[in-house]
């Protein structure tokens, strides 16, 4: 069986790293610090925004989850799962940006295949424009992905997050709106369910020390270290959208479909929790 030389390659290059790391030194990485904290579990409330008018509004508090994996088997790092949920829709309106709006009405093309296509039309075209009362209010998201952070409580604690999830966007005003099945709801929602983004958070008071936080029993200097701070970068991709069987794709030109198809959005948070 012949070897690839890049396969020969990475082989040497394991070799190399490998053979200045006697099993002291790596039974003595495993070993457990009395200040490394690197719980099984951590967990975080955030507030997001984008701080600019975008096509699309991801403001709005989250919670954000972990399950450390890595801690099985070592208490120096984290490495496992992590979920991002937003149960809070949020009470502020909101209208996407005008140059979303004048492009989405110069190619609006209404869907009249079916009454139920030719009403979510109607949707799309008041909640952008606030017609009628009608408007898209706050978000709900979800999101499941991988975490890492090599150096939880030193170094400013840097964590990062890489993610698929989804998003729903309520629109009010559908209260009495029988041909939708909306559960008796006032709103109608609009979903997108292929989102993509990657986080990266720090502890901006923890960059100097390494003191195991959790105990109720600290000082004012101590509740700094809970801040966290982060900045995440979204991919939205509404080829996968929907609301109630009609696509954004089906109501608008080629020319505005290609422009808004890919979103990509920057948000920066400020929360508070452990990890």
């Amino acid at each position: 069986m012949q070897v690839k030389p890049r396969y020969l390659l990475i082989l040497l290059f394991l070799n190399i790293a490998l053979s200045g790391i006697g099993q002291n030194d790596y039974l003595s990485f495993l070993k457990p610090d009395s200040n490394e904290q690197c719980r099984y579990f951590r967990g975080s409330l955030h507030y997001r925004n984008t701080f600019v008018q975008q096509p699309f509004n991801l403001n709005g508090l989250f919670i954000s989850t972990g399950v450390n994996i890595a801690r099985l088997f070592s208490k120096k790092f984290i490495a496992g799962i992590c979920v991002d949920f937003k149960p809070f829709k949020g009470v502020t309106s909101w209208k996407p940006e005008s140059s979303f709006t004048s492009s989405f009405n110069a190619s609006f093309i209404p869907d009249n295949t079916t009454a139920e296509s030719a009403f979510s039309s109607t949707i799309f075209t008041d909640a952008i424009n606030m017609n009628d009362g009608k408007y898209f209010q706050g978000n709900y998201f979800g999101n499941i992905g991988l975490q890492i952070s090599p150096f939880p409580q030193k170094y400013g604690g840097f964590l990062l997050e890489v993610k698929r999830g989804y998003a729903s966007f309520p629109v009010y005003g559908y209260s009495d709106a029988e041909i939708i099945d909306n559960s008796d709801s006032d709103f109608a929602f609009y979903q997108v369910e292929k989102m993509y983004s990657a986080s990266l958070y720090c502890k901006p008071f923890c960059f100097w020390s390494k003191d195991k936080l959790g105990s109720l029993q600290q000082t004012k200097e101590d509740w700094k270290k809970w801040i966290i701070i982060g900045i995440t970068y979204n991919r939205m991709n509404l080829s996968n959208d929907n609301l109630y069987g009609t696509s954004m794709e089906d109501i608008v030109s080629e020319a505005f479909w290609n422009s808004y198809r890919i979103q990509h959005y920057v948000t920066l948070s400020l929360g508070i929790g452990l990890y």
